[in-house]
């Protein structure tokens, strides 16, 4: 799997370890994002090819409408680019005039740390664009 991408890995016993055996990179990793629009964002399946977790909101110069979705052992986290910044949308319990209801609110984050091992969706809602993974500790390192 080429450094910066991701694979779907569907078991049908979780209960066993998956090991991840490789080396580990230096240099330059970068990775393509297939374009898309807001109504028909595409959908990119990335990781970060590093060790350490990397904020994905530094990496990518995102637009209006695009999504990270990080699986988890329950339900994804779901993320959009709105306004200028990341968010999510969760639901709160609200007493108007006496009634009972729910609302969704926004909640902004300062940071989308992904983690090592683990890829995350990308979804695209402007044209192809690239990550680069490279920290500054690896600049002017050579590419592998």
């Amino acid at each position: 799997i080429p450094r910066g991408s991701a694979v779907w890995l569907k078991r049908q016993d979780a209960s066993k370890p998956v090991y991840l055996v490789g080396e580990v990179g230096t240099g330059t990793a970068k990775t393509e994002l297939e374009g898309g629009t807001e109504n028909a964002p595409a959908w990119n399946m990335v990781a970060s090819p590093s060790v350490e977790a990397v904020d994905v909101t530094k990496k990518v110069d995102a637009v209006a409408g695009d999504r990270i979705v990080i699986p988890t052992d329950g339900a994804p986290k779901n993320y959009a680019f709105k306004g200028g910044t990341w968010g999510y949308n969760k639901t709160e319990k609200v007493t108007i005039n006496g009634q009972v209801g729910i609302r969704s609110v926004r909640v902004e984050v300062d940071a989308l740390e992904s983690t090592p091992g683990v890829g995350f969706w990308y979804l695209n809602a402007g044209t192809a664009k690239n990550v680069d993974w490279t920290s500054e500790d690896d600049q002017g390192a050579d590419a592998n």
